[in-house]
């Protein structure tokens, strides 16, 4: 199960992400808001966060300066920037801050699923990834064990 930063200074932007979206069928089970880039970094100091949808122009810290923050803590997180400012330069920015997805509003319920649909996939196969080669690992530990064992039952 997954949990989902959901940031924008408009509440009911942040109301309509929650119930526009079926977070339950993506294997959400936690969302949190912030209005504010300083309250999503109270969030992130606090909860787990696997997945943040955040808007860019906010005020106090923009969600640039909170992307930029998310990296420097935590780098498996997905992002997705959902902004209405069809900027060049946003959009080079996110880049450079290595953003996941980048959307225009107003964006469709469906496309805008798809997009977090995407990225929780790319989580979840991640995770999957890394279960996979620590379960390698332990198992190549309990090969060389055993071996060393018989060798010096052996002797």
């Amino acid at each position: 199960m997954y949990k989902v930063l959901i940031v924008d200074d408009e509440e009911i932007i942040r109301r309509g992400l929650r119930v526009i979206i079926d977070w339950e069928s993506l294997g959400v089970d936690e969302i949190f808001t912030a209005a504010s880039g300083e309250q999503a970094s109270e969030i992130l100091s606090r909860e787990s966060v696997d997945f943040m949808l955040t808007d860019l122009c906010m005020v106090n810290m923009s969600g640039l300066e909170l992307i930029e923050r998310v990296n420097r803590m935590k780098t498996d997180m997905r992002i997705v920037v959902l902004t209405g400012y069809d900027s060049f330069e946003y959009a080079r920015q996110c880049c450079r801050l290595e953003v996941h997805d980048f959307l225009l509003k107003p964006v469709d319920g469906p496309d805008l699923e798809q997009a977090v649909k995407k990225q929780l996939d790319l989580l979840r196969a991640a995770r999957e990834e890394k279960e996979r080669q620590q379960f390698e690992y332990r198992m190549e530990g309990i090969t060389e064990q055993y071996w060393q064992e018989k060798l010096c039952r052996d002797l």
